[in-house]
Parts: C-alpha cells; structure tokens; sequence
C-alpha cells in the first residue's frame, strides 16, 4: 500500500484558509480525509468554548488545551489514515499554536512552541500558507457574527509576524486574495508531484 500524505494548511483568521482546505477535499474524494483544529472531539469543544470567551487563561494552559485535542486527533484519525494510504488535508496544526500563543520573553516564543511540539507530534510532508493582510482579513471577518478572543488587528498583525517566524522555507505560500479555484489548482500541483491523485 502507498504511503499517505500529510498536508497543513495554515494561515491568520480570514484568510480562507478553512474553504481553500475543503474546496480541495471535494476534489480529491474518497483518497483523501479532512481533518482540522480544533477538533470536533471533546477536547476540541472545550477549546471552542474558551475562544468564545474572554481570554482568562495562560499561554501554558493554552497549548496544553491544544496539545491534548491534538494528541487524541493524531492517535484516532490522522496516523490511521496516513496508514492506510490516505491524504490527510489538516486544517489549521501545531503552527497555529505557536502562531496564536507564541509572546515576547519570558513567555514562549512561536519558535520554542514549533519545536516542542515537533517533539510530541508528526511533522507534515507539505504545508500551505495562506497570505493576507490585517487589515484584509479583519474586512473578510466583519461579516460574520461573533468574532473570537484572537480576531481584532493587533492581535493578527502579532499572528502575522509569528507566522512568518515559523513557516518552513519550503511551505507553499499562496496568495489569499486569489480565486478559490486558482489556488486549489497549485495545491493540487504540488501534491501531484509527492504522490498520484
């Protein structure tokens, strides 16, 4: 059986991120699997609920919320799978924690955060970036009701830049403001050239 295919997608909030990963999903069917953080296991709702909410916790507490919806997401679906063959598209991973949580000293940088985790989880065979600005993707989010803890400017310009501290030199980086369709085009290209779809 061919070896499977783990594929991150990331990016700030806004960035389209989440359509571009399904968009992709529908095109590959059955050979492929989605799955994204946080997860729709208990672990992942119980992070849902604290986003929804005002930001009372701790960095150490934030990544160890994440931490432990990864680790049940990793053991029940995504090693399974990539097992079995499969392409696994992931919406959002690790990056995203040291994105979010990474802070200036004595807190941990997204630098120390990418590489504790890196010890504790598998590393992806591809990663995608979508890139947007700020103030683009804060325009994008002013249409949907409810805005999370992380979804104001200076919190995404901080994002940004931890971002772009951390996404490998190899990433696939892609312009957000682009077609859906253009950009699940050069997805597919670069998976196409590490195995067959």
């Amino acid at each position: 059986m061919a070896a499977g295919l783990f594929v991150v997608f990331e990016g700030i909030d806004g960035s389209g991120k989440s359509t571009l990963t399904k968009a992709i999903w529908d095109d590959l069917g059955t050979q492929a699997l989605l799955l994204r953080e946080p997860t729709g296991l208990h672990t992942g709702k119980l992070i849902r609920e604290k986003l929804a909410a005002p930001n009372t916790m701790s960095q150490k507490d934030w990544i160890q919320l994440f931490s432990d919806d990864r680790a049940l997401d990793v053991e029940q679906h995504l090693t399974p799978a990539l097992a079995a063959g499969k392409i696994v598209l992931m919406d959002r991973y690790y990056y995203s924690t040291a994105a979010y949580q990474g802070q200036n000293p004595p807190d941990l940088s997204a630098l120390q955060i990418v590489q504790s985790q890196q010890a504790l989880f598998p590393r992806p065979d591809m990663v995608v970036y979508l890139e947007i600005s700020p103030d683009a993707a804060l325009s994008r989010l002013g249409s949907r009701a409810g805005l999370e803890i992380f979804e104001t400017k200076s919190q995404l310009e901080r994002i940004a830049k931890n971002y772009d501290s951390i996404i490998p030199k190899e990433a696939l980086r892609l312009d957000a403001a682009k077609p859906v369709a253009t950009n699940v085009e050069k997805v597919k290209k670069a998976i196409g050239k590490k195995v067959p779809i």
